[in-house]
């Protein structure tokens, strides 16, 4: 996709390698945050998450190894990058400690199928992909075996998304959220990798249809991808994964502490769809002495379940309702 290196310059704090076919970018934002850039749909980022300048005064160091070692490398405090041919990118520790490698072997789906077999599954009308599907835009990382993979937001499945698959494309599904669901109500393209050794986050900038592959087609691999747009992801390095969280809430923003009233206990379900159920809830948890901060109005109150609506005949004194739960001390939340 890219070729052989041919030449590189440093510009500030972005240092620029001329491929055989196009142009990219690494771009040290701090000493724990190194940004990849390839621009195939646009020159800069098209970034939805990120407000402002985030590059921060950071030392860094670029060597030239290439003739030697096939490498140009880039060091800071905290990070070693080597960026080889085919923009490959490679993250190390400084101590040259191997954490987040590109994935150079050949793409497959882990399970060795005779000649036979195949032709069996092809007679029978099934398609047979030894290989990994590849997506406009791409980046494959070496999986370690003791590797466990936690993030991106609204994802059904375990906590440790190892062995999933997902996709990026916000849909309101009605069936069952099973484990093999791949999309659900919001995309969060951050993960991040952790073993006992080491912890790193990636987060993929990219508001195209995206695909996250945490070894479910190869044990060996992590593969994330995109439709179209740019390769614009961030290498986050970290102690802890909580300080890696730090550092991509420094990029995409944090929210403000919340109102002592959010910490405390909410009552929410599918299917309160009259006032006087509302009433109910909120006049026996009160006689129950059960505490009750804020009380969920699900999709129930609109009408025909159109956002800011309310459903005249479900909710005909929806003031007085309201009236009555502000007096009571419940918050009422309603779904959008």
């Amino acid at each position: 996709m890219f070729g052989k290196l041919l030449s590189y310059k440093t510009e500030g704090y972005k240092v620029y390698f001329q491929y055989e076919k196009m142009t990219t970018r690494i771009e040290v934002i701090s000493d724990e945050i190194i940004n990849v850039f390839a621009g195939f749909r646009e020159e800069e980022h098209r970034s939805k998450a990120i407000e402002g300048d985030k590059v921060k005064e950071t030392k860094f160091e670029v060597k030239d190894c290439y003739q030697e070692k096939g490498y140009v490398e880039i060091v800071t405090d905290k990070v070693l990058c080597r960026v080889n041919d085919e923009f490959a990118v490679d993250f190390y520790e400084t101590d040259g400690t191997p954490v987040c490698l590109e994935y150079r072997g050949k793409r497959s789906s882990g399970q060795e199928m005779s000649e036979e077999v195949k032709a069996l599954l092809q007679a029978e009308g099934h398609a047979v992909n030894e290989g990994g599907t590849d997506y406009a835009i791409q980046s494959v990382k070496c999986l370690g075996k003791e590797d466990c993979i936690y993030g991106l937001g609204d994802k059904t499945g375990f906590l440790n998304k190892r062995n999933y698959e997902y996709e990026n494309w916000n849909s309101d599904i009605p069936d069952a959220h099973e484990e093999f669901f791949r999309s659900l109500y919001k995309s969060i393209p951050f993960f991040m990798v952790h073993n006992a050794e080491r912890t790193y986050g990636i987060f993929f900038d990219n508001t195209f249809k995206s695909y996250f592959n945490f070894g479910k087609e190869n044990s060996e691999y992590i593969v994330f991808g995109s439709d179209e747009g740019n390769l614009d992801y961030y290498y986050i390095a970290g102690a802890s994964m909580a300080e890696i969280i730090g550092h991509y809430t420094y990029l995409t923003g944090r929210a403000p502490m919340q109102q002592k009233w959010v910490l405390g206990y909410h009552q929410s379900r599918w299917g309160y769809s009259s006032e006087e159920e509302f009433r109910y809830i909120a006049n026996t948890m009160r006689e129950c002495e059960i505490p009750l901060d804020g009380l969920h109005f699900d999709i129930d109150y609109m009408e025909k379940y159109k956002v800011f609506t309310w459903n005249q005949d479900r909710f005909p004194t929806l003031e007085k309702l309201l009236d009555e739960l502000k007096t009571m001390g419940v918050k009422p939340i309603c779904i959008i």
